[in-house]
């Protein structure tokens, strides 16, 4: 089942560009959206922990952010 999910991060995550790359670049996230500053809208069929792992194996941990 696909569940909708916000994504919300602050600067020493990454920037915009580089977190929209991050999650662009994960095949599970069926679609996403950006509309708000540090907040990116999410797609897939994956839990929120799933999600929150495969970010952190991306971006390294630094910064802080939340899959809602």
């Amino acid at each position: 089942m696909k569940r909708s999910y916000l994504l919300v991060y602050n600067e020493e995550f990454g920037s915009r560009d580089v977190v929209r790359d991050a999650v662009d670049g994960i095949a599970d996230i069926t679609n996403w959206r950006v509309e708000l500053p540090a907040t990116i809208y999410l797609i897939s069929e994956k839990s929120a922990d799933w999600i929150a792992s495969r970010l952190r194996e991306k971006l390294g941990d630094k910064g802080r952010f939340v899959v809602l």
